[in-house]
């Protein structure tokens, strides 16, 4: 006989109510809800259990209430979803710099007007001048605080202060808020710090890489200039290499460590001295003093004195108006070559009067010119015979020469009184080491001298309306 266990299976029908799971993100920015369906007749899903146990998740801002009615018309069972949204905070935006001068070191060739391309205008150097404002500082802001879904403070991250603002010759304003240019110069940045350089220092030649050079500073030169290129400083300009037929200006001194061979083409202006080893065949303007070993063929005008110095100290050809004294061992060559000398004269005025020189019998032209339309047309006017379009020439022509003559007056005597100042300054010195050839010619005042035969070791001056020969 087997002996059977028997099984009992209860199945059990007790009702079970609707689930509502309610779950939170780690960082409490969002609160999920799920649902699972009743069985047997359990209670539903209703607003206010859901709320409960919003509430018992201790959940309380960015509630969606309007989706949860949508979610509990319609359940989704054993669906998560986002039910409430926390605030995000608005982080602090981090300072920076707003820019009032192009920081932008990029070099662009230069557009004309007319579309050409001009390829020495760059745009190499960014001046400044003392006293502008280079940029304003924009300090972080505070930004926003967010809010978790739980009610709770989400803190901002804080805004990075814009730091190692000033280099050199800058300033802050009183808030800090603005860098200001503390003296003229070039921007420059360097480690995150703005400065004002108050010399520019190319490395290397002044060509189509570089440029034409205009600075408000001192500009240093390791290099040398080629031909058609410009450049220009308010301070000195220092240049190591050699210069080619190129335009030298500055408002201090210059310095042309190696010389310059102009071509006829090259031009210096120089507010101080200018110092060099050799210059040739340019057009120089000092206003101190020239110290140099030769002159070549160059249009020289020097507010100071000319000195020339070494085996090779001497004058040959062109033009020398000096203010001072010449020092030198020789003028002119042995082949007679035309050199001319004014000393003691102001360049300025010298200008001037050969200004009014050139400008005399170019009016005295116009005034013949009318005088003849007056002659030829008065008579025919007189007889009543001059054709109606005439007579408008002749009126002109009588308004027109009147003008003229005045004008003609007032250039006569200004000529006249700038002729008597250059006549009364007579002082300036010629101090010759070796020998003044002939072919030179020397004007002090109204004093003329033409060498005609070579001078050895002797001086030039003026003395009782001539010039004297002397010793040195």
């Amino acid at each position: 006989m087997t002996d059977h266990s028997k099984v009992t299976q209860t199945k059990d029908d007790s009702p079970v109510d609707a689930a509502i799971n309610v779950t939170l993100s780690g960082n409490l920015l969002e609160a999920y809800i799920q649902f699972e369906p009743p069985k047997n007749g359990g209670e539903p899903i209703t607003m206010d259990r859901v709320m409960q146990e919003v509430s018992n998740k201790k959940v309380v801002f960015g509630i969606n209430e309007q989706l949860l009615k949508i979610l509990i018309d319609q359940p989704e069972y054993y669906t998560e979803t986002i039910f409430a949204k926390a605030k995000p905070p608005k982080d602090s935006v981090n300072g920076a710099i707003t820019w009032h001068v192009e920081s932008n070191t990029s070099l662009k060739p230069k557009e004309n007007p007319d579309g050409s391309i001009d390829l020495r205008e760059l745009g190499r150097v960014k001046n400044v001048t003392k006293g502008q404002v280079l940029c304003t500082v924009n300090k972080p802001n505070e930004g926003d605080d967010g809010i978790t879904v739980t009610g709770s403070r989400i803190a901002p991250a804080i805004g990075k202060k814009v730091t190692a603002l000033l280099g050199k010759n800058v300033v802050f304003n009183e808030d800090e808020t603005q860098i200001i240019a503390d003296s003229d110069g070039q921007l420059s940045i360097v480690a995150n710090k703005v400065n004002v350089e108050q010399t520019l220092v190319i490395n290397g030649d002044i060509d189509h890489s570089t440029g034409n050079v205009n600075f408000v500073g001192n500009v240093q030169i390791r290099g040398g200039i080629q031909a058609g290129f410009i450049v220009e400083a308010r301070g000195t300009i220092d240049i190591a290499g050699f210069v080619e037929a190129a335009t030298i200006k500055a408002g201090g001194d210059i310095i042309l460590h190696c010389g310059m061979n102009g071509g006829s083409k090259g031009n210096i202006e120089c507010g101080g001295n200018l110092n060099c080893t050799f210059l040739e065949f340019c057009d120089i303007l000092v206003n101190g003093d020239l110290n140099t070993q030769y002159l070549l063929q160059c249009q020289i005008k020097v507010g100071g004195n000319i000195d020339l110095v070494g085996k090779k100290a001497s004058i040959v050809g062109g033009n020398c108006l000096v203010g001072g004294n010449i020092t030198t061992k020789t003028i002119g060559n042995q082949y007679g070559i035309k050199t001319e000398i004014i000393l003691g004269a102001s360049h300025t005025l010298i200008d001037r009067q050969r200004e009014l020189n050139k400008e005399i019998p170019e009016l005295s032209t116009k005034i013949d010119n009318l005088s003849k339309i007056i002659n030829m047309l008065s008579p025919l006017q007189e007889a009543n015979r001059l054709p109606a379009e005439r007579i408008s020439m002749l009126e002109n022509a009588i308004l027109s020469i009147d003008i003229y003559t005045k004008k003609l007056d007032e250039v006569k005597s200004e000529l006249a009184s700038i002729d008597e100042e250059v006549n009364a300054r007579t002082n300036g010195k010629i101090l010759c080491k070796d020998t003044i050839h002939s072919g030179t010619m020397v004007t002090i005042g109204s004093a003329k001298y033409l060498v005609d035969r070579p001078l050895i070791f002797s001086s030039m001056y003026y003395s009782d309306g001539e010039i004297v020969i002397g010793s040195v």
